[in-house]
């Protein structure tokens, strides 16, 4: 099968590379695979290198120009598949696929709570139960919803437990935007050192928020006790030099980078938001805080003064993570789009109802 796999914005972060992630698991599927995204795409990266790769110019979700150049791309290219990811791509191929005249059906994996426009898709990937119940509580037909996790892809090597840095390193990992809640953590963190626990903290990643969080950390009197790594690319290598991920996120529809730090056999604490809540099993696999920095604190604390507990967590994290690497989600995935395209070429839109509830019963 010929897929055209669909990304097309310019930033890096989970969904980027969950989208890279589609590519990886299409491919070791067999099947094959075009990969578009905007020129010069950060994304482009963590793509295969030897990936079919092809641009398209955009300046907005309705641009005409773009549109047009995607209806010529459809028709050159002659997939059997369309899968988008991210607003952008699923409304200018909505409507290019329209304009081609061509008929095959369209793939939206839904990774955020947006949901307005994704009923000009044919099937909708939910990367999260709570988010499908989402969708479909806002009216989506349940045929056009199915349930796939985000996955891991095999870059990274499972780790064995290692005697833990001293003081202990807690390590944040993602974009600076105010919903990932970097000030949450900082909060988090000054109450820690006011009570006498002794850290040493490393944060991973970039974003516009950064100088303003860097000066706020700074007033919190914590200069010296963070260190800040920029944007991180060798994942794995970030994970071994801490003992302790913390998600302090305010929003979150998944979180691929708790999977990435159970894989290396580090602990995770998360806020109980959309994503954490679906992975972690309180006190059984990692730890939920409310959203609210005393509270994290307090579950930063339980972890550092207790690394046995955090060991048995990590442990039993490392088992739960089997089934989402990409061998255990695979099939479900390959099975999910044949019998989109099967039953699209029949009856567009009909007959989805048993590919997706097969797929929401994993």
């Amino acid at each position: 099968m010929r897929v055209l796999n669909v990304m097309l914005s310019l930033g890096l972060g989970g969904v980027q590379k969950a989208y890279a992630g589609y590519t990886k698991l299409l491919c070791h599927l067999g099947h094959e695979v075009v990969s578009c995204v905007a020129p010069r795409s950060a994304v482009s990266m963590y793509l295969p290198a030897d990936a079919n790769l092809v641009t398209l110019s955009n300046f907005f979700e309705r641009d005409p120009v773009a549109i047009i150049r995607a209806a010529f791309l459809l028709r050159s290219q002659k997939p059997d598949l369309i899968m988008v990811h991210g607003k952008r791509a699923l409304m200018l191929f909505s409507r290019a696929r329209h304009l081609s005249g061509l008929h095959i059906p369209l793939v939206n994996v839904l990774h955020r709570h947006r949901l307005k426009h994704i009923a000009r898709s044919d099937l909708n990937i939910c990367i999260s139960e709570p988010l499908r119940d989402e969708a479909a509580a806002a009216g989506i037909d349940k045929a056009m919803l199915a349930y796939i996790p985000n996955f891991l892809t095999g870059e990274l090597d499972a780790s064995s437990p290692t005697p833990w840095n001293d003081p202990p390193v807690i390590g944040f990992l993602g974009r600076m935007v105010p919903e990932k809640g970097l000030d949450l953590f900082i909060d988090a963190l000054a109450i820690l050192k006011e009570s006498g626990v002794h850290f040493a903290a490393r944060i991973g990643g970039d974003g516009p928020m950064r100088q303003t969080w860097k000066a706020y950390a700074a007033a919190r009197g914590l200069g010296h006790d963070l260190q800040w790594v920029g944007w991180v690319n060798a994942v794995g290598e970030f994970h071994k030099s801490i003992d302790v991920l913390c998600i302090p996120s305010r929003w979150e529809s998944f979180g691929l980078v708790i999977l990435e730090a159970y894989k290396a056999g580090k602990v995770v604490v998360a806020t109980r938001t959309t994503g954490p809540a679906s992975i972690i099993n309180d006190k059984v696999n990692g730890l939920m805080s409310d959203i609210d920095a005393k509270d994290l604190a307090a579950k930063l604390k339980v972890v550092i003064e207790n690394p046995e507990f955090a060991e048995r967590m990590a442990t039993q994290a490392a088992y739960d993570i089997m089934q989402y690497e990409i061998d255990a989600v695979a099939p479900a995935v390959d099975t999910l789009l044949k019998n989109l395209v099967k039953n699209f070429h029949h009856a567009p839109g009909l007959g989805l109802s048993s590919a997706a509830s097969g797929v929401a019963d994993r």
